[in-house]
């Protein structure tokens, strides 16, 4: 038996929002039935149930063959209404369609997907970011609890039969809207999808160079670890040295040993400690199209970090984009920044450890984040000088970083986390902390709270339903 008309639920069937046909491919009798009892009690009103069922339909569904393709069920179907492939063992929550559908009704994305829960030992809750296309073509950000546009699924599923779209994971190319609606839509007993696929290659650059931005005050030891890993492990770069006022004969000595080096350059900026004016000095000098702003206490750990941070600059749609940097002794120490957290913002997921795979398996993957590290961040010089460099006036040390990642956003210019880029970072060891410190660190926290506290709370990469009292995934 082929797809045939539907004759939809006719009572109360008064919404101006989308029809939703649910597609059921695997399901016997008792499935048929549960996902029928499951339509009846969702309190949206346009529905349909398409299955593989013996004898005639019912008026509430219509009958499918094994191998019948997906844009057969859509014939008769308009192309805002939405569809959804549903498998075997899955319950949806008691207002899922309802919420996609209302969800629908007031935007006109192609694709929505919700959070999930996995049951078995003990419940799972998979609790999804919101969508970036460079980490969901890595990492099931869509899973299982997904309804699509008929008009998108016709061009992009339609050849495929029914049955073969529960085993595939969704791959929408660049251009399509997908939202994410932060609620649990599923429930399902299997493991968790494969999180993680085959890397993404980075662009190839035009133009394979940066202008690598690094201040300084003496530390020379730091330094010539710093540039000793650059020398090792870079082809192609030039350098800027930002003295902030060294004092120190060795440090003088060296640099001027590195001045005769044409790919260094040293500029002397004296005065009180300013990293955002002593980045934004470095950055106004430079002469590649792409900055990179690093630490004097980090160290390359291998060849291609540098061409593989920047190669994502380019893209138009990316602003900042961060290396994954680890403690010493292998410990991680950035793999991205979560808005809010600890009140104002942090590092996440430090307990994952260097070879630790993240929530999602996001460590693994390039992925789009609200903010990286000032420590590593590579950024396309245009799009740095359009938002005005770092703040030198309010945020003089601290948050600066994350601030000019907001200011990039503001653009459309969304953050990215390059974790196969990888350096070691000896965190904070250039400076030590003064109560005049302490004092300026508060006034900054107080600024960067007061003028992104739309944000502190609407992290778009980070679920509501997770705490922001913990630096590693946990319920709020």
């Amino acid at each position: 038996m082929e797809w045939s008309g539907i004759d939809a639920l006719k009572a109360g069937n008064t919404t101006d929002g989308p029809h939703i046909r649910i597609i059921a491919p695997a399901a016997d009798e008792a499935a048929a039935a549960h996902w029928l009892a499951m339509l009846r009690g969702q309190p949206w009103p346009s529905w349909s149930l398409a299955t593989k069922v013996r004898g005639e339909p019912t008026r509430r569904m219509t009958a499918l063959t094994p191998r019948a393709k997906l844009s057969e069920a859509m014939l008769d179907l308009r192309p805002d209404d939405l569809v959804a492939v549903v498998g075997r063992g899955e319950v949806w929550s008691p207002e899922a369609v309802s919420i996609v559908g209302e969800a629908a009704r007031r935007s006109s994305y192609d694709i929505f997907y919700g959070d999930e829960e996995l049951f078995g030992a003990r419940l799972n809750p998979l609790f999804k970011p919101d969508w970036g296309p460079i980490g969901g073509q890595s990492v099931d950000w869509i899973g299982r609890a997904w309804f699509a546009r008929v008009e998108w699924a016709r061009s992009a599923l339609g050849a495929k039969s029914a049955a073969e779209i529960p085993n595939e994971a969704l791959r929408p190319s660049d251009g399509v809207r997908v939202k994410h609606v932060a609620r649990v839509l599923l429930s399902r007993p299997e493991a968790p999808r494969a999180v993680v696929t085959a890397p993404i290659a980075p662009r190839r650059m035009i133009r394979p160079s940066a202008t690598i931005v690094i201040p300084i005050r003496d530390r020379i030891g730091l330094l010539q670890q710093c540039v000793g890993s650059l020398l090792r492990t870079c082809s192609d770069f030039e350098a800027i040295i930002v003295d902030n006022g060294s004092i120190e004969p060795l440090t003088h000595q060296f640099l001027a040993e590195l001045g005769r080096d044409a790919r260094f350059r040293i500029l002397q900026r004296p005065g009180l400690f300013n990293f955002s004016s002593l980045c934004n000095d470095g950055a106004q000098d430079a002469r590649a199209d792409t900055l990179v702003f690093l630490n004097n206490d980090t160290e390359a750990c291998s060849a291609g970090w540098l061409e593989t941070l920047i190669s994502w600059t380019s893209l138009p749609t990316i602003g900042a984009v961060g290396a994954k940097l680890i403690f010493p002794d292998g410990r991680l120490q950035h793999a991205g920044v979560i808005i809010g957290i600890d009140g104002h913002a942090n590092h996440y997921e430090l307990s994952a450890g260097q070879k630790g795979i993240g929530y999602f398996g996001r460590l693994q993957v390039p992925h789009e984040l609200s903010a990286v590290t000032g420590a590593c961040l590579a950024v396309e010089k245009v799009k740095f000088d359009a938002v005005g460099g770092f703040d030198a006036k309010n945020l003089p040390v601290e948050f600066n970083d994350i601030d000019l990642c907001l200011r990039l956003a503001e653009r459309g210019w969304i953050s990215l986390l390059e974790p196969r880029a990888i350096l070691i970072h000896h965190q904070a060891a250039t400076r030590k902390v003064s109560r005049d410190q302490e004092r300026r660190y508060a006034g900054e926290v107080a600024y960067f709270k007061n003028r992104w506290r739309g944000r502190l709370r609407a992290d778009p990469f980070f679920h509501p339903a997770l705490s922001l009292d913990w630096h590693d995934p946990a319920l709020g």
